[in-house]
């Protein structure tokens, strides 16, 4: 199944943060601390969308404006190009 983006939406794959902050405080074993930025793939985009980012780059976005869709058994993720923030590109 495939969702097609519409309305200045982007479709994503959030990516996992690999760093863990270490602490000396005793916190719970499921505990993690949220970060109000994520870094995400652009898997597909709406014809629409004005902001300079395509299927396969990577972007920053505000954590608390990912839409999640379930459909059929499948999540798709969802985020309006107002929440993009950036886009991550390797020096050269």
């Amino acid at each position: 199944m495939l969702l097609k983006p519409c309305n200045r939406y982007f479709l994503v794959e959030p990516l996992e943060e690999d760093e863990i902050e270490e602490t000396s405080i005793l916190l719970p074993d499921d505990y993690k601390k949220q970060n109000p930025f994520g870094v995400a793939l652009i898997i597909n985009r709406a014809v629409d969308c004005s902001v300079e980012a395509h299927a396969g780059d990577t972007i920053v976005y505000s954590t608390n404006m990912l839409e999640s869709v379930s459909i059929g058994g499948k999540e798709f993720f969802l985020l309006l190009e107002n929440y993009v923030l950036g886009t991550i590109h390797e020096k050269t």
